[in-house]
């Protein structure tokens, strides 16, 4: 994410965040974004030079008043204006960090072997709390190279437990024995 979109995610999390219409507005920035994610030709259109800026703003008006909340359309005319439609992903990005920083959630990602049951899940995800004292937003992926074991992506760091990674620390040991 660059620094623009920090700015820009920051400032239309913080008018949300004081007008209570945060939780709102994170829905509805997730489905706008996801449907310009599945069909460029929105950005294509808000970027293009030949289209006037009224006819963008009339545009986003026309698909989107009434929809979304007043916020969040005028946010993206700004982006559309400015010449940023492209940088709305990361915009998102931006406003869900401050979003998950402000209500004390901290997104994490496990890698297993093999799907995790839901008592596997439930057991991982109230240890992660207990550790770190926020309520943890875990999402899991299946890797079956790992062979076993977690590798857990959290808080821009990486635990790796994994059958794989341990063999690798067997297998560098080894590597640097004197026989």
């Amino acid at each position: 994410m660059t620094a623009e979109e920090k700015v820009y995610g920051q400032a239309l999390f913080g008018l949300c965040l004081d007008e209570g219409r945060e939780d709102e507005v994170l829905t509805q920035l997730r489905a706008v974004t996801a449907i310009f994610e599945e069909n460029p030709d929105y950005y294509r259109l808000l970027s293009l030079p030949s289209v006037t800026r009224a006819e963008r703003i009339a545009a986003l008006d026309e698909s989107l008043g009434g929809r979304v909340d007043e916020y969040l359309l005028n946010f993206l005319k700004l982006l559309s204006d400015k010449g940023l439609i492209r940088s709305l992903k990361g915009c998102l990005a931006a406003y869900e960090a401050y979003y998950n920083a402000e209500k004390g959630i901290l997104p994490a990602r496990a890698v297993t072997a093999r799907p995790m049951t839901e008592d596997e899940l439930a057991r991982l995800r109230e240890k992660l709390e207990k550790m770190t004292g926020k309520t943890v937003k875990l999402s899991c992926e299946t890797d079956p190279s790992l062979l076993g074991g977690v590798r857990l992506y959290m808080d821009g760091k990486v635990y790796d437990g994994t059958v794989r990674q341990r063999l690798r620390q067997i297998e560098k040991v080894l590597a640097e024995t004197v026989i």
